[in-house]
């Protein structure tokens, strides 16, 4: 699949992607005018794909490592061997030099172009089945929001007992994860099994949990202030800033803040007292939330001992 799906191929968000392209295909064969907008679509991708290329090939051209890689073995790169053995096996001779670097060309063209069409189109998708009725949409991806965020707050109790040196937590997570990441295939240590020091959650490091918290917070921001700040969005709330920092990321951390500032400046922007009360209730979980976690790394996060060891992660 990582050849149709690209940097999508192998994780589990393709397959819901697939899906809606082949509902979409089935909802335009129903509705001849489903789709809309088509000409200023087709402008905006092209002119995005366009800016793009130049983008990628002024990086091809000015790469400084090439010799390095270029003379490197071919193995370097997992389907090089099996592509050269393939065309010399049907009479296309070919050096492993000059394929190393056409792969080195056309990889990152091809990864862009799918890379693409798979986001903006999915956007694009998202947009005609809720066209009509925005409302409905703004409701559904919310309660998928919500369903991710517990999620990654269920898995989250168990990474926080690995943190606080639990074997058993540890254990369970060398399990776990396998299914979640395809462990160590960047460099050949990203993303590994456990991280030490930080929570990362689902997520292959701590620092996405600054773009997932990025599309997530205004969401359940938005669900406290409409219903006067619910018991079960509060403490969604806190389990939420409870994880931001105890990520330790600097990414998390300047977005929440960065989220925290705009959210402030829109309600002294657009004054209205009837939501005071929510936003005060939004700080002060934040606060507790902050705390909560300031305690928890003070008292309990790992740091160089033999915990370390006996989960088969002591340091060099």
């Amino acid at each position: 699949m990582s050849f149709l799906g690209g940097p999508l191929g192998n994780k589990l968000s393709f397959y819901p992607l697939i899906f809606g392209i082949i509902y979409t295909v089935y909802a335009n064969y129903k509705n001849k005018a489903f789709f809309a907008h088509k000409r200023e679509v087709c402008f905006y991708t092209a002119s995005l794909l366009g800016i793009l290329l130049i983008s990628l090939l002024w990086g091809l051209v000015e790469y400084p490592f090439y010799s390095e890689i270029i003379d490197g073995p071919a193995g370097q790169i997992d389907r090089l061997p099996k592509v050269l053995g393939f065309l010399n096996a049907h009479g296309i001779g070919i050096e492993e030099k000059q394929l190393l670097q056409i792969w080195l060309l056309l990889r990152p063209i091809k990864g862009l172009i799918v890379d693409i069409f798979y986001t903006s189109g999915a956007s694009y998708l998202i947009y005609l089945w809720y066209r009509q009725d925005w409302n409905r949409g703004f409701i559904v991806a919310y309660y998928g929001i919500i369903a991710s965020l517990v999620i990654v707050i269920v898995y989250c109790i168990v990474e926080v007992f690995y943190l606080a040196h639990n074997p058993i937590a540890a254990d369970a997570l060398k399990t776990i994860n396998p299914y979640i990441h395809i462990i160590k295939t960047n460099h050949n240590w990203w993303p590994p099994l456990l991280w030490k020091g930080q929570l990362r959650a689902v997520f292959p490091e701590p620092s996405h949990i600054g773009n997932y918290l990025a599309f997530c917070l205004p969401f359940l921001w938005y669900r406290i202030i409409k219903y006067n700040a619910r018991l079960k969005e509060l403490l969604l709330l806190l389990a939420f800033v409870f994880i931001i920092f105890l990520s330790k990321a600097r990414t998390a951390t300047a977005m929440f803040l960065g989220l925290n500032i705009v959210m402030a400046s829109i309600y002294i922007i657009a004054y209205k007292a009837k939501y005071l009360s929510s936003l005060i209730k939004i700080i002060g979980v934040s606060v507790i939330g902050f705390w909560l976690a300031v305690a928890f790394i003070s008292n309990f996060m790992i740091t160089k001992n033999n915990f370390l060891s006996n989960i088969g992660l002591q340091e060099k």
